[in-house]
């Protein structure tokens, strides 16, 4: 006979980014690259949980357990959500490209494309690539906030207001929602 334990979801999590560039230190380390995570929220409800802090993982075995800056900021025009940023840094051992994530403990109820969202551990990833020979370089910034609602059979439009302070070319593909196993 197996006993299982009782688990406990939390919903909570609507959308986020991650954000990574280049050491622009004096003392520059090429290997060197600072990250923004910016996650919006609900606001704590009964059924909500808060997001504090944060577990990254750097694609290269390592990982970092990050506390977000201040309380979290109530966003204006969806008092319901709030937007939380994580600030941190990581040296690399060798130039190469990585993939570096995020896991969440759980995603929005409400996300209506996805069975079962508030049961399914949320998703965040970038990739990066590190050669000393770019020089300095960033990811795009998403300057509007993630926190559209859409409306069943209608069309949605959402632009990120991307803009990449290298002068680099951007371009969107939308891809499918990427899943994890929950962390244990």
């Amino acid at each position: 006979m197996w006993l299982l334990p009782l688990v406990t979801y939390a919903s909570h999590i609507r959308a986020g980014d991650i954000q990574a560039k280049s050491d622009t230190t004096p003392a520059r380390n090429p290997r060197r690259i600072f990250f923004k995570m910016v996650l919006y929220t609900k606001i704590p409800g009964p059924q909500a949980a808060d997001q504090p802090t944060s577990t990254f993982f750097f694609g290269d075995g390592t990982s970092i357990d990050v506390a977000r800056v201040g309380n979290g900021t109530v966003i204006p025009s969806a008092p319901n959500t709030k937007v939380n940023v994580y600030y941190f840094d990581h040296i690399y051992n060798a130039p190469g490209q990585y993939l570096v994530s995020f896991i969440g403990e759980y995603r929005n109820k409400e996300v209506r494309n996805l069975s079962t969202p508030d049961r399914q551990a949320f998703y965040l990833g970038t990739s990066i690539t590190i050669d000393p020979a770019l020089g300095i370089n960033r990811s795009p910034v998403l300057t509007a906030p993630a926190i559209d609602q859409a409306t069943a059979n209608q069309v949605y439009l959402h632009s990120p207001a991307a803009y990449d302070a290298d002068g680099d070319s951007l371009a969107f593909k939308l891809r499918p929602s990427k899943r994890a196993s929950p962390p244990r």
